[in-house]
């Protein structure tokens, strides 16, 4: 069986994480709360716009670690597929209250 590379996967994975930080921030900012409460637990002692990038270099190096797992043991590109559609969800529900506004 051929593996395909999931490079485009984790460079997705990494997009959706950076929308994800920028609507969250402008949510935020327009009246919007956080549904993660590990993410708003460390606003009060980060602040939002440095909570919100250590939240997602940790869902980019989550990805990144997945990529390197599937690339360097052959393992299943699931894993990281599984994420990347999870962010893709988060997203487009940020997008639409973005829109409802």
């Amino acid at each position: 069986m051929v593996q395909k590379s999931a490079l485009p996967l984790l460079r997705l994975n990494i997009a959706l994480q950076t929308a994800d930080g920028l609507t969250t921030y402008y949510l935020l900012h327009h009246g919007g709360a956080e549904v993660n409460p590990l993410v708003a637990a460390l606003f009060p002692t980060l602040g939002i716009a440095a909570t919100l990038m250590v939240a997602k270099a940790v869902g980019g190096a989550l990805a990144a670690f997945l990529w390197y797992r599937h690339r360097s043991f052959h393992l299943s590109v699931r894993p990281l597929f599984v994420l990347t559609g999870l962010m893709d969800a988060v997203v487009s529900w940020n997008l639409v209250m973005v829109l409802l506004g």
